[in-house]
C-alpha cells in the first residue's frame, strides 16, 4: 500500500509490525527512524535489539527480530511512498544454552545475497550432517509476521492475544 507522505508510510508500517509483535509478546518494536526520508536506511528491532525469551510447550526460546528498511517512492506514482525491507536477521535460539535453532537471513550486500535459512545445532535431536550448520539454504523472502506465525504454530509459543493467528494469516 502506498501513502501520500514518507511519514504516513513509515507510521503505517511500524503500526503493522507492532500489531504482529503483539501476537506473541508484550515487548515493543523499536526503531531508529526519527524523520522518515527517501534515501535513508533505518533499523527496526524487537525489544531494542535484545529480543525476547518465550516459553514453548517443551523449552524456552530466545527470539531476535532485526530488520533494516528504507522509505521508497512507489513505482509509477508521483507522490506516494512505501517501506521496503532491505535486510533482515530473524533468529531463534535455545534460551538455556544460547544454541541457535533456526535463523532466517537476508543481507544482499554480503557474500550470500539471497534470502536463506540456517539450521543451527539446536535444530537437531541428534547430530546435524557435517556442514549443514554452516549451509545457507535458499528461501524466498521471509517477513516478521511469518516468523511469528511459525513460532506460534510450530514451536507452540503461546499466542499473546486470542486473534493472533487470524491477524498473522491475513498477511500470508
Amino acid at each position: 500500500m502506498s501513502n501520500r507522505t514518507e511519514r504516513a508510510a513509515f507510521t503505517e508500517y511500524l503500526q503493522l509490525q507492532q500489531t504482529f509483535a503483539s501476537c506473541f509478546t508484550l515487548s515493543l518494536i523499536t526503531h531508529d527512524c526519527r524523520v522518515p526520508e527517501v534515501g535513508n536506511i533505518y533499523s527496526l528491532h524487537l525489544n531494542k535489539g535484545m529480543g525476547v525469551v518465550l516459553r514453548t510447550a517443551q523449552f524456552r526460546v530466545a527470539v531476535n527480530l532485526d530488520q533494516r528498511f528504507e522509505i521508497a517512492q512507489a513505482v509509477g506514482e508521483e507522490v506516494a511512498f512505501n517501506v521496503q525491507t532491505i535486510e533482515y536477521y530473524f533468529t531463534v535460539k535455545d534460551a538455556n544454552t544460547g544454541t541457535e535453532i533456526i535463523a532466517y537471513h537476508w543481507h544482499p550486500t554480503a557474500v550470500h545475497k539471497f534470502p536463506h535459512l540456517h539450521l543451527g545445532a539446536g535444530a537437531a535431536t541428534g547430530k546435524l550432517r557435517a556442514g549443514l550448520d554452516k549451509a545457507h539454504l535458499p528461501t524466498g523472502p521471509v517477513s516478521i509476521h511469518e516468523v511469528i506465525l511459525m513460532l506460534i504454530r510450530d514451536f507452540k509459543v503461546p499466542a499473546a492475544r486470542p486473534d493472533a493467528e487470524a491477524i498473522l494469516e491475513r498477511r500470508t
